[in-house]
């Protein structure tokens, strides 16, 4: 064979959109990718100037070392290899490791304008400037990205080292949102912990002013806790968990954080953890300057677990919906003494000098190699740790002021005794007397609630086991699913015409794992954590997810569930649980009554009536069933007693209790407006 020629790969104009906007769709992280340019050139500051926006004009300015000629040949103008990968291990002039890569998010900037002009000077050349202007139209009748040339002028200046970024005729929309997370990611970028990187990112743009002054200002000193773990380059971890008076409450080795005794070395790079947990209540903000608005304002944008990467933050990690260490998952499962993306702030730092991590060509986030899936595993090891000390603390607590609890009564009655004595005698016997019925009274109470207590300690057992099984027998109810789908087909397929005959039982068995599957969904959507926190609740939605949550169960039974209600929101002041223990046993009762042999209805029918009276919303729940028979109705809601095969006779003993606890009242009619029974609940409102 004879070499004819000699060639090479060519790129057409579109690549560029490839590898620019497309690859990086969101403007403004194109935007940050040139400020973490700034922290690569020693800048000391970096200035995003949106004041021209409305011109279609956007400037980046820093204070960095700027760049001379062969820097804007070899450097910028090469896309895919940055200058800086070949140095990424090698201290800048200010001892930072750079952050670049591959030069792509830089191109993504540059191409929000039509026209992006670069003008730098050099900090090896006092008084020199260089500028290349980038007319991307020059583009649109080229074949070849090679074919368009770029003029680099040269000229002198007498302002100090740095480079400035000008895109003009910019096509991306800036609105309310995009700001506010732009200027978000660049408060975030340079860490607001209060520890120095000789670096600040700041954002010339309406509004940024006091996001600046609400991040910067910082609420660490009223957390009610602290969390430092370190994980060594030999891959040991250490920790230790602070209170809010700063005093060391317990220490962590390696196999306490790992979980077991002789638990190997994490096989990630040295990092630090560091976490603020707050208690956002009135009561433990009592004694603080701040208050517990502006705590839980400033955790609505900086809350979360951060990652920084040689001093500057990666997203997604601590972004809005990126819960990256399963804090919320953790916290729903076993809610005590667990921080959450709500209550808490913190950053997990990396340096990494050898370059064990990489980030993404989008720069958003790291590829997830065994390095930094054992990073994550550090850091979400370090908080089961956390948690589980907190947890014993609680426990401890709980223990104490139980026991001291019958002291502490005995103290006050003999303190009470001893004043009674000093009294006058006219007053003193009449006195006893009130004291001694307070006292008999007072025990009343107490067997009353010791009493509540045992029941329902049994019922929250009876509750987390069929939670327990109900998630275990999904796995099975999955597979017959599954099963029945596949045999479904394989039947069509050979049997044609003859499926006929299985028709009706295969039918049957898709009907009978959809309810299954709605039986196993219900313990565990009621026993959700997050739903037990006082709050404003929505009735009508909380009465909308309950019935779709049983919409399985009612249709196999040939139940029809509707809501009527108000055209417009109706709040009660409780718990999203403590109401759907309420809908869930009304309708508990329903199915029960719908298949006693009494009932004869064909047309089976539950109707959820909400309707405001005054300052109270009444809740009508009422049914088509046989009614309410063989039991007095002032009877309906003692524990135990039921006229239903098989029923418990617990759940209207809890509907009264908890309607109760909400400061409303309940009432049964025997047979109501549809002919089965009907209950009406009458809670308190309150306003939006």
């Amino acid at each position: 064979m004879t070499i004819i020629a000699t060639d090479h790969i060519k790129f057409a104009p579109d690549t560029l959109a490839r590898l620019g906007e497309e690859l990086i769709p969101n403007p403004d992280q194109g935007i940050i990718e040139l400020v973490r340019n700034s922290y690569d050139a020693d800048a000391g500051s970096c200035t995003v100037d949106f004041s021209q926006a409305s011109n279609s004009i956007i400037t980046i300015k820093d204070t960095g070392d700027g760049m001379d000629l062969e820097a804007i040949q070899n450097g910028w103008f090469v896309l895919g290899h940055s200058a800086k990968a070949d140095d990424a291990n090698k201290p800048t002039r200010k001892d930072r490791l750079p952050v670049g890569d591959k030069g792509l998010g830089r191109l993504a900037a540059l191409r929000m304008g039509q026209v992006a002009v670069l003008e730098t000077r050099p900090r090896s050349q006092p008084g020199v400037l260089y500028r290349v202007t980038f007319d991307w139209s020059e583009y649109v009748d080229q074949k070849l990205v090679e074919d368009v040339d770029f003029e680099i002028e040269k000229g002198s200046t007498s302002r100090k080292p740095g480079t400035d970024i000008t895109l003009k005729q910019v096509r991306a929309r800036f609105g309310r949102r995009e700001l506010d997370r732009l200027a978000r990611n660049i408060l975030l970028l340079s860490d607001p912990f209060g520890s120095s990187t000789g670096f600040k990112a700041k954002l010339v743009a309406p509004g940024f002013k006091d996001l600046e002054a609400k991040v910067r200002h910082g609420y660490f000193p009223d957390a009610q806790y602290r969390l430092e773990a370190s994980l060594s380059k030999e891959g040991l971890a250490t920790a230790r968990l602070l209170d809010w008076r700063g005093r060391i409450t317990h220490r962590a080795n390696h196999s306490d954080i790992a979980g077991k005794e002789g638990a190997s070395p994490y096989r990630a790079v040295a990092a630090d953890l560091n976490l603020w947990g707050f208690l956002l209540s009135g009561e433990s903000f009592s004694t603080r300057k701040s208050s517990v608005t502006e705590v839980k304002d400033w955790l609505s944008v900086v809350g979360g677990v951060h990652l920084y990467y040689r001093k500057l933050r990666v997203p997604p990690y601590g972004d809005h919906g990126h819960d990256w260490l399963e804090m919320n998952l953790a916290r729903s499962r076993s809610p005590e003494e667990r921080p959450s993306t709500n209550n808490s702030i913190g950053r997990v730092v990396v340096e990494d000098p050898q370059h064990f991590l990489t980030q993404k060509t989008d720069r958003i986030g790291f590829i997830e190699t065994e390095q930094f899936h054992e990073l994550r595993r550090f850091a979400m090891d370090a908080l089961e740790w956390m948690a589980r000390e907190r947890l014993r603390d609680a426990e401890v607590r709980r223990e104490r002021d139980r026991i001291q609890a019958p002291k502490t009564v005995a103290k006050a009655v003999e303190k009470l005794d001893q004043a009674v004595k000093d009294i006058p005698n006219k007053y003193r016997a009449p006195l006893s007397e009130a004291i001694r019925k307070l006292e008999k009274a007072a025990q009343r109470e107490a067997k009353v609630l010791r009493e509540d207590l045992q029941l329902y300690r049994s019922l929250a057992t009876a509750g987390t086991t069929a939670a327990v099984f109900a998630h275990e027998a999904g796995k099975p109810i999955f597979r017959i699913g599954v099963l029945v789908s596949l045999i479904k087909k394989r039947a069509l397929r050979l049997l044609g015409l003859q499926y006929k005959t299985l028709e009706e039982p295969v039918d049957l068995l898709e009907r009978s794992t959809a309810t299954l599957r709605g039986f196993t969904a219900i313990p565990i959507y009621l026993l959700k954590r997050d739903k037990r926190k006082a709050e404003r609740v929505n009735i009508q939605q909380v009465i909308d997810e309950v019935l779709g949550v049983f919409d399985p169960i009612l249709q196999d039974a040939k139940i029809s569930a509707t809501r009527e209600s108000a055209d417009f929101e109706i709040y009660i002041l409780g718990s999203i649980a403590l109401l759907e223990a309420i809908i869930t046993n009304f309708i508990t009762n329903s199915v029960q009554a719908f298949n006693r042999e009494d009932s004869t209805n064909v047309a089976r029918k539950i109707v959820v009536t909400t309707q405001v009276s005054g300052k109270w919303v009444l809740i009508n729940f009422s049914d088509n069933g046989p009614g309410i028979k063989d039991i007095k109705l002032n009877e309906l809601w003692l524990p135990g007693r039921t006229t239903i095969a098989g029923g418990t006779g617990f759940g209207l003993t809890i509907v009264r209790d908890v309607v109760t606890d909400l400061g409303g009242t309940v009432s049964a009619i025997a047979h109501g407006e549809l002919g089965g029974a009907e209950f009406i609940v009458k809670l308190p409102l309150i306003g939006e």
